[in-house]
C-alpha cells in the first residue's frame, strides 16, 4: 500500500507535464492533418479464372499455376516503361516536371500496393490499389492498370490457346492416321474371313433354308422311287411282266393305289 501511494503521489505531481505533452502532440497532429493534402485510394481485386478445358486433355505446357500467373502479372504491370507512360500521360504526381524518370518510377511504385492472397480452398486473389492527391487521378491510374492487366491476360490466353490448338491439331492428325490404319486392318480381316463373319449371316441362313428345302424334296423323291421299285418288284413277282409304260403314266396316287391293291391280293 505504501508503494502504491508513493507512485500515485509522483503521478499526481507530474500530471501537468503529461497534460502539456499530450496537448502538444494533439495540436501537432491536428496541424499536420489540416496542412497535409488529401489522399484518395482506388482499389480493385482480380481473381484467376479456372481453365474451361480440362487440364488432362490439354498440352502439358499450356497452363501455369494460378499464383504464378498473378506473380507474372504483377511483374509485368510494375515495369519501368508502364509506370513512366501512365505518369506522363495522366500527370499523376505534383510538380512532376521537376522530377527525373527514376524519381517518378519510385513515386509511382510507392503509391501502388499489390497484394496476393492464397487462402486454402479459395482461388488466388490479387488486390491492386493506388493513392493519389485527387480522386480522379487515383481512379484513372487504376483504370490504366486494369487495361494493362487485361491486355496482358488476353495476350497470355491467346498464346496458350494457340499452343492448345496446335496440340489438338497434332492429336487429330495422329488419330486420323491411326483410324485409317485400323480401318484398313479391319477391311483386310473381313476380306480374309468373309465366310466366318456375322455380316453375311442373313444371306447364309437363307441359303441354308433353300438347301434344307431341296434336301426334303430329294427325300420325297427318293421315297417315291422306292415305292415305285417295290411296286415293280411285286408286279413282276405276280405276273412276270413289268408294265413300264403304264407305270410312267400313273400318278403317285395311282401307284400307291396299285400297291395297296397288291397288298390286298396277297392278304387274300
Amino acid at each position: 500500500m505504501a508503494n502504491a501511494r508513493y507512485y500515485l503521489s509522483i503521478f499526481l505531481r507530474r500530471l501537468p507535464y503529461f497534460i502539456i505533452v499530450a496537448a502538444v502532440i494533439s495540436a501537432a497532429s491536428i496541424i499536420i492533418a489540416v496542412t497535409l493534402p488529401p489522399a484518395y485510394v482506388s482499389q480493385m481485386q482480380l481473381i484467376v479464372e479456372a481453365p474451361q478445358i480440362a487440364e488432362n486433355t490439354t498440352a502439358p505446357t499450356s497452363a501455369a499455376p494460378s499464383v504464378e500467373q498473378l506473380r507474372v502479372t504483377e511483374q509485368r504491370l510494375m515495369t519501368r516503361a508502364n509506370l513512366l507512360d501512365i505518369a506522363t500521360r495522366l500527370q499523376v504526381l505534383a510538380d512532376q516536371e521537376k522530377l527525373n524518370p527514376d524519381e517518378i518510377v519510385q513515386a509511382m511504385r510507392a503509391r501502388t500496393k499489390v497484394a496476393i492472397s492464397t487462402n486454402s480452398g479459395d482461388p488466388p486473389l490479387m488486390t491492386v490499389s493506388f493513392e493519389a492527391p485527387e480522386a480522379a487521378k487515383a481512379a484513372a491510374v487504376l483504370n490504366e492498370y486494369l487495361t494493362l492487366i487485361q491486355q496482358q491476360d488476353v495476350g497470355a490466353r491467346t498464346e496458350r490457346a494457340t499452343v492448345t490448338l496446335e496440340f489438338f491439331e497434332q492429336e487429330v492428325a495422329r488419330l486420323n492416321q491411326l483410324l485409317a490404319a485400323k480401318s484398313a486392318a479391319i477391311s483386310s480381316f473381313k476380306t480374309a474371313n468373309i465366310e466366318a463373319l456375322p455380316d453375311s449371316l442373313n444371306f447364309r441362313l437363307s441359303q441354308q433354308a433353300v438347301l434344307q428345302e431341296r434336301l426334303a424334296q430329294f427325300d420325297r423323291d427318293l421315297m417315291s422311287l422306292k415305292n415305285q421299285r417295290k411296286l415293280l418288284v411285286n408286279l413282276f413277282n405276280s405276273t412276270g411282266k413289268v408294265a413300264e409304260a403304264r407305270l410312267e403314266a400313273l400318278t403317285p396316287e395311282q401307284v400307291q393305289l396299285d400297291a395297296l391293291r397288291n397288298q390286298l391280293n396277297d392278304a387274300l
